[in-house]
């Protein structure tokens, strides 16, 4: 039975069994039919327990039947870089990964782990963080005054600023997104390799530029993701919410110009309590 035919079923069956039990039952029986009237009885109490029965199956579809996800945040740090005005596109890869010697973002791996033998299907993970004033931000970077950036309703351009003195790369445009799904995945197996979803992550890395301090060591303010992750099969499951939390350190090298900023973004992750949904 789907879950709909299930809640139609808990809701008639009642119904039913009170009007068979205090009603056809009990004139069966007053009325001197009482073979009848103990057989309509015995129907009644039948979708009383049908009724138990059905609820309790929904119970353990909802709270036993269903996976148990847990977190596994990033082993390996990520390596934010940005070279402008020869570059300004921002780049990322985890630190045991060579540079790929062009502009590229890899995005940071995250996995999830299943600890039920029961296997979700068609799910899907949501992740978003705060909204904050991107223009608001770029303009208190004292890394970012020195360059052009432009915020519309929905991207963001960072460039040079005019008038150009010497040689620049082009500007740089991406989405200006806080909320971001991941394509969706068949199952959630024992294992899932996912990540934080790539526009997203561009727009968590203007957040590292705009606040990283410039001195070496210095680490930028904390940026918490939310990962919410949901399954349709099996039916009546509730959402896990997980919370991961991003800190970039200022990993410039002393002498070295090229390229402008060197970060390394570290994570921490964990299943928020009582995040189902």
């Amino acid at each position: 039975m789907t879950s709909k035919s299930v809640e139609l079923a808990i809701f008639w069956l009642p119904l039913l069994a009170g009007i068979l039990l205090s009603g056809l039952a009990g004139s069966a029986w007053y009325g001197g039919d009482k073979i009848p009237a103990l057989w309509i009885a015995f129907v009644g109490g039948v979708f009383l327990l049908l009724t138990a029965t059905l609820q309790f199956q929904q119970f353990v579809y909802a709270n036993l039947l269903q996976p148990e996800i847990e977190i596994v945040g990033p082993s390996q740090r990520t390596i934010l870089t940005w070279n402008p005005p020869a570059s300004f596109f921002m780049n990322s890869r985890t630190e045991d990964k060579p540079a790929p010697g062009r502009d590229f973002a890899i995005s940071p791996v995250i996995i999830f782990e299943n600890k039920s033998s029961v296997i979700g299907q068609d799910a899907s993970i949501e992740w978003d963080f705060p909204q904050y004033d991107v223009k608001a931000l770029a303009d208190s970077s004292s890394r970012l005054k020195n360059y052009e950036v432009i915020v519309r309703d929905d991207t963001i351009v960072i460039g040079p600023r005019p008038p150009f003195t010497q040689p620049t790369g082009l500007p740089f445009q991406f989405q200006k997104i806080f909320r971001q799904s991941v394509p969706a995945l068949a199952y959630l197996g024992k294992r899932v390799e996912s990540w934080i979803p790539g526009d997203l992550w561009t727009q968590a890395m203007l957040y590292f530029v705009a606040t990283l301090p410039g001195e070496i060591g210095g680490r930028s303010p904390p940026l918490v993701f939310t990962a919410t992750v949901k399954w349709n099969i099996p039916e009546n499951g509730k959402s896990e919410r997980f919370k991961v939390t991003a800190i970039a350190t200022n990993a410039n090298t002393p002498g070295v110009e090229m390229p402008k900023l060197t970060a390394y973004v570290s994570f921490s992750a964990e299943k928020i309590k009582g995040g189902g949904q």
